[in-house]
């Protein structure tokens, strides 16, 4: 697996996948181990690490590009429910009775590696609203590009389709900005989960006090909590180069040197 990932990004094979196959054979790779550690979600997330930005999808990546460009995206729900389970039983009728305050938020939150929580959205989820294409345009408009404008940024997101709305790529490439999706089912590559999971472990620790009718402003405050020393260190373990972090990449890729003496 090494060496295959050693050519692919010293560019000694075509990086496309059926090539990618041809190449495994003839290393004498066997073909249950081609099977395990080959397939195609794999190959995908090698070639996320090994290929530029201004690649043609599928296979652009975050090779040679400076990580202190990147904003990661991403969005979730959080359910007041999930946070009464050891409150008192007056709490928890208070809240069915609050027919008119929302126990369901969706949170939209943007996280720069060096700055922390750079936008974040905190909207009532309840009756089945979700984030849609509309809300997604409505939060890079009015929340993120207010606060990266001028600076040319590269936000990632996973391949949501309210993200990769064409609608959505156009706002960003106005004000110089560009959408970048990461590989299907790599959340480890994501360091936004990890200030989602900060945020809902805030929130735990703090269950006693959560009440019904300020819920949202507690979730706005667990946000809050999170540092730019947290994110770094987040991004660092998704395999990002961070400055002044321990580096841990996805792949390793040999010297020059080391190759031709192979």
């Amino acid at each position: 697996m090494a060496e295959c990932q050693a050519m692919i990004a010293l560019r000694e094979v075509n990086v496309h996948i059926s090539t990618i196959r041809r190449e495994l054979r003839l290393l004498g790779i066997p073909r249950t181990k081609r099977k395990q550690y080959f397939s195609r979600n794999e190959l995908r997330r090698v070639l996320w690490w090994c290929s530029e930005p201004t690649h043609p999808p599928p296979f652009v990546g975050v090779f040679g590009l400076d990580t202190a460009l990147l904003i990661d995206i991403d969005e979730c729900d959080v359910n007041l429910s999930d946070y009464i389970g050891q409150t008192s039983y007056e709490t928890t009728q208070n809240m069915n009775e609050l027919s008119g305050q929302s126990t369901r938020f969706n949170v939209v939150m943007a996280v720069d590696i060096n700055v922390g929580v750079v936008a974040s959205w905190v909207f009532p989820g309840d009756k089945g609203v979700h984030t849609t294409k509309e809300i997604f345009w409505y939060f890079l408009y009015a929340f993120l590009l207010p606060e990266i404008e001028g600076k040319n940024r590269v936000i990632m997101c996973d391949d949501l389709s309210c993200h990769l709305d064409q609608n959505v790529i156009e706002l960003c490439a106005h004000q110089g900005h560009r959408i970048l999706q990461r590989p299907e089912a790599s959340p480890d590559f994501s360091y936004v989960e990890s200030a989602f999971h900060r945020m809902k472990h805030v929130l735990h620790t703090r269950q006693r006090d959560i009440k019904p009718e300020t819920f949202k402003l507690s979730i706005q405050e667990a946000i809050a909590t999170i540092t730019p020393e947290q994110t770094r260190h987040w991004a660092s373990k998704c395999h990002y180069f961070v400055s002044g972090c321990e580096y841990s990449p996805y792949i390793r890729i040999p010297t020059l040197g080391q190759q031709t003496t192979n």
